[in-house]
């Protein structure tokens, strides 16, 4: 039988197989929405995180990111997802006690971009500095490992407010959030 969680779990899904792969005008200005920018270059994962990074499967591409403000600084960022340890763990059996999720700052070097991160692979930047991450994806959802949950998230929240006509569990800004999304989704008609 069809449920409000499976209805839910459908309208996440489906965000993720149109907007994403096939439209990718409406991938980027959706990702725009919560800070994300694409690349004018490649981003590479550093050797030491690439031994201990997990990719997504709804979002494999680093090639998006968010630039952090810090008072007069500025940061180039990608969230990913990384294992905490490097092999299986008998003592460790279940598979989310594997996983962290982090910001990791991107240089540039040369012709591409190239992740920041420490011997273990663990990132370079300081908890202080995030703040801005937090402002600029909004309030409205947890689930921000990528630009693609974020957006595949607000996409079904946009659509649960807009069929109910019920915006009272948002914030200010996750509310303009909502409309932008409904906004350029209603543009693709």
């Amino acid at each position: 039988p069809r449920t409000r969680q499976t209805t839910c779990g459908a309208f996440h899904r489906r965000r993720h197989c149109r907007a994403a792969r096939r439209l990718p005008k409406v991938r980027d200005e959706l990702y725009a929405l919560v800070g994300f920018v694409k690349s004018d270059k490649p981003v590479i994962i550093d050797p030491k995180l690439a031994q201990v990074a997990l990719t997504n499967p709804d979002g494999v591409s680093t090639d998006y990111y968010l630039t952090l403000k810090n008072y007069d600084k500025e940061t180039k960022i990608i969230p990913m997802i990384v294992s905490k340890n490097r092999s299986f763990k008998v003592t460790t059996p279940a598979f989310f006690d594997y996983l962290s999720f982090d910001l990791y700052p991107i240089k540039l070097d040369g012709e591409h971009y190239i992740t920041q991160s420490d011997d273990k692979g663990k990132t370079t930047l300081d908890v202080a500095e995030t703040p801005s991450f937090f402002q600029q994806i909004k309030d409205n959802t947890q689930y921000i490992i990528h630009p693609d949950e974020i957006i595949a998230d607000n996409f079904m929240l946009a659509l649960q407010a807009f069929e109910k006509k019920d915006y009272k569990n948002f914030s200010t800004e996750g509310r303009k959030l909502i409309d932008d999304v409904i906004a350029i989704l209603q543009k693709m008609k």
